[in-house]
């Protein structure tokens, strides 16, 4: 009710990320000048359609990849050890079982998201999300964590000893 009487002082309504990325994207100066890839932090994996034959029915996300980079070391002039996922994803992509550099001018789009406010329900699942996008990890994503339990204290122990 105060972000609608809120909205009604200023005589202009609020815009969502969403709307807003379609405005800009609709503008074709802008439109060139960037390109938004999804990242997503719970590993969704694709479908092998390719491969049928393959002893793997899906392809590995962009989480996989990150937890297994050190394999690709030798192709890349970074020392892909000591990024966090996010650097990682903006600066590489798998493609036919190889790292290659991203495109420049890149706007991630990190998701899922949490409020950030520690008073909400969800604060646990947010610094989850930040250890794993933030803090450089490998193997299994409990390692964000110091492979403990995986529960809310944890989560938010280990994201304020991270900062």
């Amino acid at each position: 009710m105060i972000k609608k009487t809120v909205t009604k002082t200023l005589g202009q309504r609020d815009f969502s990320a969403q709307e807003t990325m379609h405005h800009l994207l609709s503008l074709n100066f802008i439109s060139s000048s960037f390109n938004v890839i999804p990242l997503n932090l719970n590993g969704s994996r694709r479908l092998n359609m390719k491969g049928m034959s393959s002893d793997k029915a899906t392809t590995d996300s962009l989480v996989d990849v990150y937890a297994q980079r050190e394999k690709y070391q030798t192709s890349s002039k970074y020392n892909l050890r000591n990024l966090n996922f996010l650097d990682f994803g903006i600066k590489y992509k798998l493609v036919n079982g190889k790292l290659v550099d991203q495109p420049k001018n890149l706007v991630p789009k990190v998701f899922p998201t949490y409020s950030s406010n520690p008073k909400s329900q969800n604060f646990g699942l947010f610094c989850k999300y930040q250890l794993l996008r933030y803090k450089p990890w490998s193997g299994m994503q409990g390692d964000a964590w110091g492979n403990k339990a995986a529960t809310n204290d944890v989560f938010i122990s280990e994201w304020k000893r991270f900062l």
